[in-house]
């Protein structure tokens, strides 16, 4: 889903396409595209700009594309203001 990079510079997260390429032209002071990640469903967020709020929703969205729909409905109905 997600890891610090081994620069400890920024975290590869795990994300469609789409929500990448979303995130890149909407947010480009938090998130960039290394060369080597391009062909790959990940968007690299930079450690140093980004707020606990954000982080969370975009983590979230990343575990909502690995979950299965079982654990999806499971946290939903143990969470449902969220």
């Amino acid at each position: 889903m997600c890891r610090l990079h081994e620069s400890g510079r920024f975290i590869p997260i795990r994300l469609t396409f789409g929500l990448r390429d979303r995130y890149l032209d909407s947010h480009p002071e938090l998130f960039h595209l290394p060369e080597h990640f391009r062909n790959y469903p990940y968007v690299c967020m930079w450690i140093h700009h980004y707020d606990t709020t954000f982080l969370k929703k975009i983590l979230a969205l990343s575990w909502r594309e690995l979950a299965s729909k079982k654990a999806i409905r499971a946290y939903e109905e143990a969470n449902p203001k969220l």
